[in-house]
């Protein structure tokens, strides 16, 4: 993947150390935000953002 690509760049299936996340968000070649979809009725809790 080439983070520098594009002013922003948005990565499917973000990998962290600890778990991964529907997408990674970069600016500038830097991390700027991690996206966790779930569904409408799907609640959120720490075991389910895989952080």
């Amino acid at each position: 993947m080439n983070i520098m690509a594009r002013m922003g760049v948005a990565v499917r299936e973000f990998q962290f150390n600890t778990g991964e996340a529907d997408y990674g968000l970069y600016i500038d070649g830097k991390v700027a935000g991690v996206i966790e979809a779930k569904k409408e009725c799907e609640a959120i809790t720490e075991s389910s953002r895989g952080l």
